[in-house]
């Protein structure tokens, strides 16, 4: 794993916090993530797995937008 895997995991996290607090759809996070991962030359199998532990552990702690 070097840092575009890294990379991918910390935005995926930052994500999920968002739609875990209910202020961003999960489909178009994670489409938006794998085409930027795929342009970075990720594999599929890296960038789903990535995607879905990045996205889960954000999810345990959400965050809504100040208001």
């Amino acid at each position: 794993m070097g840092t575009r895997n890294h990379t991918l995991n910390r935005c995926a996290f930052r994500l999920g916090r968002l739609i875990g607090g209910g202020e961003l759809e999960e489909g178009e996070a994670v489409a938006a993530l794998r085409g930027r991962a795929t342009d970075r030359g990720l594999s599929v199998r890296e960038i789903e797995r990535t995607i879905a532990s990045g996205m889960a552990a954000g999810r345990h702690h959400p965050r809504s937008s100040p208001t």
